[in-house]
């Protein structure tokens, strides 16, 4: 009888230990899977509502390093030399159109030594690569080149966290809003509303800049050509324009001397002030002698 009813303690505390082991698991199911924050009941608890809201859904937006696609800007810079210009303009026209490229500006530099296209390409990032390649392979000459990837994913996640959770944030506010009875808690409400809407604005430009920058990468190309080396005389003209010319420059000269001399009146006061005084100094010394 001992031994049966020692047998039955011992299957009611395991049955006890796997009940409380149970449910214990359960609720870490359950917050886990819900993951909400309760709502604001006042303008009081805003303040502890937003922390709460912004604790717990930071924790939920975690990302594991495994499922991270790496976020790259692909940007660069080609100098290149050609013998025909018009003809490797309209090959890169061409290219760009193979490649679903467009300029983002192009301008026309023609002077002494050379004459050159600077153009501003914006490329998809897949055929980045792709229409480098097609350049170096040309007849032109590339002279130098310089091409960057930049990993923006750090900051391509942080915005679209901070995004995720002022747009959830905006949603309690809304809600909470829609609670409030005094005229106080409706103007604090619409304003935290106003400001949180500014911040996702802002952050939304943000992504949608950055979305771009990734999507199309950007290119710098300088397509010229060396112009021929041509020397110009400065021819004279005849003698009697010459003449003609001197004489103007002359009395231009003249005239110019005349206007500085009558500019300098004050110092001939001056000197001609001292000049008199030093005559009757010279004067009074002579009578006393």
């Amino acid at each position: 009888m001992k031994t049966k009813s020692l047998i039955v303690c011992l299957l009611v505390l395991v049955c006890s230990a796997c009940s409380k082991s149970t449910e214990g698991r359960d609720d870490y199911v359950v917050l886990e899977a819900t993951d909400e924050v309760s709502e604001p009941t006042s303008l009081s608890d805003a303040g502890g509502a937003s922390v709460a809201l912004k604790s717990e859904t930071a924790q939920s937006n975690v990302v594991k390093p495994d499922a991270i696609n790496k976020k790259l800007i692909k940007d660069g810079n080609m100098r290149i030399e050609t013998k025909d210009l018009q003809a490797s303009k309209q090959r890169m026209d061409g290219l760009l159109k193979q490649y679903g490229g467009y300029y983002e500006s192009e301008n026309l530099d023609n002077n002494d030594f050379e004459t050159s296209y600077n153009l501003k390409i914006r490329i998809p990032a897949q055929s980045f690569e792709a229409l480098i390649g097609a350049l170096e392979k040309g007849e032109d000459e590339v002279k130098s080149k310089y091409i960057q990837a930049r990993d923006v994913t750090e900051e391509y996640i942080d915005v679209e966290s901070r995004l995720n959770n002022e747009r959830a944030y905006l949603e309690r506010y809304k809600a909470l809003l829609a609670k409030a009875s005094t005229v106080k808690d409706i103007l604090a409400i619409e304003e935290s509303i106003r400001t949180i809407q500014e911040e996702i604005e802002s952050r939304e430009g943000r992504l949608k800049y950055l979305n771009d920058q990734i999507a199309f990468s950007t290119l710098d190309v300088q397509l010229f050509k060396k112009n021929p080396y041509k020397f110009t005389s400065k021819q004279k003209g005849p003698f009697w324009e010459r003449m003609k010319k001197s004489l103007s420059n002359g009395w231009s000269f003249t005239i110019g001397l005349a206007l500085a001399l009558v500019s300098l009146w004050p110092v001939w006061l001056i000197g001609a002030a001292v000049i008199v005084v030093v005559k009757r100094i010279r004067k009074k010394r002579k009578d006393k002698q």
